[in-house]
């Protein structure tokens, strides 16, 4: 990390990690760090105590990391059969290769054998002897040669058949296991009894807000600078709200007045929602969560975009509504499901000027 990221230690198991690695994405410093350290068990030792639900990402992440590995034990394994197959042929036409150069050189030493023969001074009482006897020599040497070129034949065909001949491997892949372990971090505690089938968009108003707060608003956005992000700009006010891709600010900014018309008519309907979803808030006099984050979206023009996401990050409180105010130009929001089986549930929702609409958590 470059000494950019603290570095972890579990409790449990010892092992080091860093900080974005262990998935932990808030801002540090040594005091937070040391009075974590007292606890934290990382994410292989840690066991959330709540049941993840089906459709959470990190079901298809595990599943795919799953896949990954299964296919890279298996090439491993084929890879490592290959190889010694390789190293096995290769042994064997080293021995054929070695046989050949022994015969090569009884060849040669029979050959210097015959020459040295012919070139001796046979003594003429013994030219008849000795001509019957190097015939006799030579009939042998022929039958040994002809031998020897016999087995050469048959060296070089079986060299020519291994050569020719399929490899074959048998491998076996790994066993697969129907679970991996996995881990849960929250900066938000569970909520009991939360439900996770709700729809994409609860709420849609025209005209939440009347024409002249909407050019009143407009103008005190124009006036400010906006980071570029993928197909857009922003601007963030209010708790620190970070994602993927984010290019705000990581300095808190306050949520200027002219914005807090608007939040403070927002954190009612917030209060009403919540309310309403939890009767039991008010009985016991519990809080609800309050809108304390703006997220200023900027698009210029037909080019501008904003991508397919998730507003899923733990700094989200669990038990609030993200509510989307849209000023200026029409426009449409498309929603589909992570899961392609579920193409049914895709939907879109027309934004026009001065409108609301409410998302769940």
């Amino acid at each position: 990390s470059g000494g950019q990221c603290w570095v972890l230690t579990c409790l449990d198991c010892k092992q080091a990690w860093h900080q974005a690695c262990a998935g932990l994405k808030a801002v540090l410093d040594k005091t937070t760090v040391d009075s974590l350290l007292t606890t934290w068990q990382c994410p292989w030792c840690y066991m959330c105590p709540f049941t993840k639900p089906g459709g959470h990402i990190s079901n298809k992440n595990a599943k795919t990391v799953q896949a990954k590995v299964f296919t890279t034990a298996a090439i491993q394994s084929i890879t490592d059969s290959i190889s010694d197959e390789n190293r096995k042929l290769s042994e064997m036409i080293q021995h054929l290769e070695d046989r050949i150069g022994s015969l090569n050189s009884d060849i040669d030493a029979i050959q210097n054998t015959q020459n040295a023969m012919s070139e001796k001074v046979i003594r003429i009482t013994d030219i008849e002897t000795h001509l019957q006897h190097q015939l006799l020599g030579q009939a042998a040497l022929d039958q040994k040669v002809k031998s020897l070129q016999t087995t050469l034949a048959s060296i070089q065909s079986e060299i020519s058949s291994l050569s020719q001949a399929p490899l074959h491997i048998h491998s076996q892949l790994p066993p697969t296991s129907s679970s991996l372990p996995s881990s849960s971090l929250s900066s938000s505690p569970p909520v009991e009894g939360l439900n996770h089938d709700q729809v994409a968009v609860a709420d849609i108003k025209d005209e939440f807000i009347d024409e002249e707060e909407a050019c009143s608003i407009t103008a005190f956005l124009d006036s400010l600078t906006f980071a570029d992000e993928n197909g857009h700009s922003v601007k963030a006010f209010g708790s620190s709200y970070k994602y993927t891709g984010s290019r705000s600010s990581d300095e808190a900014q306050v949520i200027p007045e002219e914005l807090k018309v608007l939040t403070d008519r927002i954190d009612c309907l917030q209060k009403e929602v919540y309310c309403s979803q939890y009767p039991d808030s008010v009985k016991y006099n519990r809080p609800h969560p309050a809108i304390n984050s703006v997220l200023v979206n900027k698009y210029t023009g037909s080019d501008s975009f904003l991508p397919s996401h998730s507003d899923n990050e733990d700094s989200i409180h669990p038990e609030s509504s993200i509510f989307t105010v849209s000023l200026g130009a029409k426009c449409t929001i498309h929603f589909a499901p992570k899961s392609a089986d579920n193409s049914e549930a895709s939907s879109s929702v027309s934004c026009s000027n001065r409108s609301l609409y409410r998302m769940t958590r």
